[in-house]
């Protein structure tokens, strides 16, 4: 097994990329000999853990009390797992839910439930915090269907 590298997490690098697109059209331009220059940059982002991570206790818990397996997953004997990934805001609401890249399993018909299960969590997260400051964070949720033998 490799050991993790956070400079080749690529949802690190991505998150990176749109910070510093963020910021566009507010940097000062290069100038050498009194003529604006093309002039290059590089800029070290640190990813600092939160105080308190977003949290929903017994996540898994209220997922399997919850979900509703799909009556046409079931009669086609359909089963798979599904990542959704997610946003919670700083109000622990959550929004954006959407079929993760990582996810191994993309039947539509699961992914929907999946999607429901998160959504109906909206409003129930204690949102991620630094010190006394809330914000919006990003998750990912896997979902396991499998039919009872």
């Amino acid at each position: 097994m490799s050991e993790y590298s956070p400079q080749k997490d690529e949802r690190l690098v991505n998150e990176a990329i749109r910070v510093i697109k963020l910021s566009n059209g507010k940097w000062a331009a290069g100038i050498q000999n009194g003529e604006y220059v093309t002039s290059y940059r590089e800029q070290s982002i640190n990813f600092v853990l939160p105080d308190q991570f977003a949290t929903f206790s017994n996540i898994d818990s209220f997922i399997s009390k919850n979900l509703k397996y799909p009556a046409e997953a079931k009669a086609n004997k359909i089963e798979g797992e599904v990542t959704i990934k997610f946003e919670v805001t700083k109000e622990g609401k959550v929004i954006n839910a959407a079929l993760s890249e990582y996810s191994i399993s993309k039947y539509p018909i699961l992914v929907n439930e999946a999607i429901r299960i998160i959504n109906t969590l909206s409003g129930k997260w204690k949102p991620y915090a630094v010190g006394k400051k809330s914000y919006n964070s990003l998750h990912e949720q896997k979902i396991i269907f499998t039919l009872k033998k």
